[in-house]
């Protein structure tokens, strides 16, 4: 039959053919993948000439580009009754309306890049198709006469990875920008096997929500709706280790990463140490550590603990002890009931035949009072019995260690022993968390690996005697971010050497934003802003930085309660045309300054789109208003709720 005849034939089933097509290329994409597919694989599985697979499609992109809308309208179909007729959104009907649509549905759902699907193309004319036929049998047949012989081209320009799954969502989904945004094309692989994951099933709500509010049937969208509707990064792997209560702040598991800090000031001085422990407990620290090494520190800590739940602080507080703990512990059970945790340094906790007595006899407490416990080891007080031990074991192998590597494998077996000897006494593994610090940055990777792959402890990380200033938030971030980033480590702390008159919080906040910019955890919106360059011979965008950044500071212990969900907002102030305007998009509300010789004007971004444009003297303020009211829209709970 000729290509005209052909075209007659079928001119009354051609949404027929058309739906045939997809249906075909469906099951080769499954088969063979997006990239590895030609349209002489979809033509033969679709059982009709080439010629006439161009005449609804130009090439396979298109192909899946129509066969993911149709299966996202069928999935929104069926997402839409169902919320329709369940009344109220509730979280629980997510899982219900994913399951509620067909294999396929799901799978182009999880695999397309989803900005959106486009629209699909317009059928090209008859003409057009059996020229692009024509094309491709002369590209085969030149591919034939060359054989074996090797075509240099030029490389072509990079193409998005059919794989990369869901990149983007809209954080709104009634509006016109969510809509234009879901209509942008992307590619992506179509099909696997695996259930839909929490991403397909925020596509599928978002278009699902799109659908009812352009039909009217919902007045804005509630604000639940759409945190299920934004990107949500998945989060990075962690090593699953026991978790640990102290004090009601969970450690391991599934927690998340916690960070601590510890006091400098002497414990007997009650005040002293109630005001650091609260300024550090309202910079965000989640746990405090405090000196017990005197029994007058250990009779001053119940009366720490008393006022810090007078000012409304349940931080809990975790006592350091050296060399006698056993005995301050004994002597004074208030202490013993007041702290959450105790920390044991197995390399001072007792020496020679008294250091397995004076072991236990902390390790009893701890299990008389419920507490759990941290045997700390510390290379600047390593167990010297153990090392010697090993160093002789080494001396006679085949091929000794390094004295480095003998010293790591002693602080690593110190830990480990120390642990098995509290679970022999009788403290459950629940109740036990490693540590084993060093100021080496290699040598803490290298002892903090060590311990992932023998145990399955709890573990707390820090470089001990880091330094001052940058250089030790440099070393710590550095060892820690590493040990973070292969899932080793369920809570941190940046021991830095404060100031003469320093502020003691700057180790809790340089942990908070550590894990911040890891993407762990999220404790204080994120302030964007240019380095500076020959472009911005003004100081206005830095002050401006320097000032959204302190009021954010300031206010998060208060935004905390008032504004819940504060913590994932981004700002941006950047200082010049090049980078400004994009980087102000990509945040929630941002602002690109004029750099040297440019127009006296600073737009104003947010959500994406350009909001107004300030000028004159007052910019800075102006835009701190506008962030200040952003905060309040978005975040604030709605009036009727209070």
């Amino acid at each position: 039959m000729g290509l005209a005849a052909e075209i007659d034939h079928n001119r009354g089933g051609e949404e027929a053919r058309r739906l045939r097509v997809l249906d075909a290329a469906e099951r080769v994409f499954l088969s063979y993948g997006f990239q590895r597919t030609t349209m002489d694989d979809i033509a033969k599985a679709a059982e009709i000439s080439r010629p006439a697979l161009y005449l609804h499609f130009r090439n396979k992109t298109d192909i899946y580009r129509a066969g993911s809308r149709r299966r996202l309208d069928e999935a929104a179909a069926m997402a839409e009754n169902r919320l329709a007729a369940a009344g109220p959104f509730e979280q629980k009907l997510v899982s219900a309306i994913a399951d509620s649509v067909s294999g396929p549905g799901q799978a182009v759902l999880r695999h397309a890049a989803w900005r959106g699907v486009a629209r699909p193309q317009e059928r090209t004319r008859r003409r057009s198709s059996c020229r692009m036929a024509s094309a491709d049998d002369r590209r085969d047949c030149a591919r034939d006469r060359r054989g074996n012989r090797v075509h240099r081209r030029r490389p072509r320009p990079a193409r998005p990875d059919p794989g990369r799954g869901l990149v983007h969502l809209p954080r709104w989904v009634g509006g016109h920008e969510g809509a234009r945004r879901r209509r942008r094309g992307a590619h992506g692989r179509l099909f696997a096997t695996r259930p839909p994951g929490r991403a397909c099933r925020r596509a599928l709500i978002a278009c699902a929500i799109d659908k009812i509010a352009a039909r009217g049937h919902l007045n804005g969208v509630a604000a639940e709706v759409r945190a299920m509707t934004e990107f949500r990064p998945d989060p990075l792997p962690r090593r699953r280790a026991v978790a640990v209560d102290v004090g009601g702040v969970v450690v391991g598991g599934d927690a998340p990463v916690v960070v601590q800090s510890m006091t400098n000031t002497d414990t007997a001085d009650i005040d002293a140490t109630v005001a650091q422990v609260a300024a550090l407990a309202r910079a965000g620290s989640e746990l405090v550590r405090i000196t017990v090494d005197r029994d007058d520190s250990a009779a001053a800590v119940p009366r720490i603990r008393e006022k810090l739940e007078k000012r409304g602080l349940a931080v809990p507080l975790i006592g350091d002890f050296h060399y006698i703990g056993h005995k301050l512990l004994a002597d004074h059970p208030a202490c013993a009931e007041a702290l959450a945790k105790y920390r044991i340094n197995p390399g001072n906790v007792g020496f020679k035949d008294k250091k397995d007595r004076q072991f236990a006899q902390i390790v009893e407490t701890a299990i008389r009072h419920a507490k759990p416990v941290r045997i700390g080891v510390n290379w600047g007080s390593l167990d010297q019995a153990l090392l010697t031990r090993l160093m002789d074991e080494n001396h006679d192998r085949g091929a000794p260690l390094t004295a480095r590597q003998v010293m790591r494998e002693a602080i690593v077996q110190s830990a480990l022993l120390s642990a098995n000897q509290a679970e022999e006494i009788g403290l459950s593994r629940d109740r036990i968390i490693l540590s084993a610090k060093v100021s080496n940055v290699q040598d803490l990777i290298a002892c903090y690996a060590m311990l992932a792959e023998r145990s399955d402890h709890a573990l707390h990380l820090g470089l001990t005697e880091a330094g001052m200033g940058s250089k030790g938030i440099v070393a710590s971030s550095a060892a820690m971010g590493i040990l973070l980033q292969q899932g080793i480590g369920d809570t941190i702390r940046v021991s830095l050497t404060p100031e003469p008159g320093g502020d003691r919080t700057l180790e809790v906040q340089v942990a908070q934003e550590l894990l911040q910019t890891m993407g762990f955890r999220q404790f204080v919106p994120v302030v964007a802003a240019c380095p500076g360059c020959g472009r911005t011979t003004s100081t206005v965008f830095q002050q401006l930085a320097r000032a959204i950044q302190d009021d954010i500071r300031t206010s998060m212990p208060v935004w905390r309660e008032k504004y819940p969900g504060v913590e994932a907002l981004s700002v941006a102030v950047m200082g010049c045309i090049v980078n400004g305007p994009g980087e102000s998009k990509h945040a929630d509300i941002g602002i690109s300054l004029p750099g040297t010789g440019e127009t006296p004007a600073a737009p104003v971004f947010i959500d994406g789109q350009k909001a107004a444009t300030l000028r004159g003297d007052n910019i800075a303020a102006e835009f701190q208003a506008m962030v200040a009211d952003y905060i309040d829209k978005r975040f604030g709970r709605p009036k009727a709720a209070e």
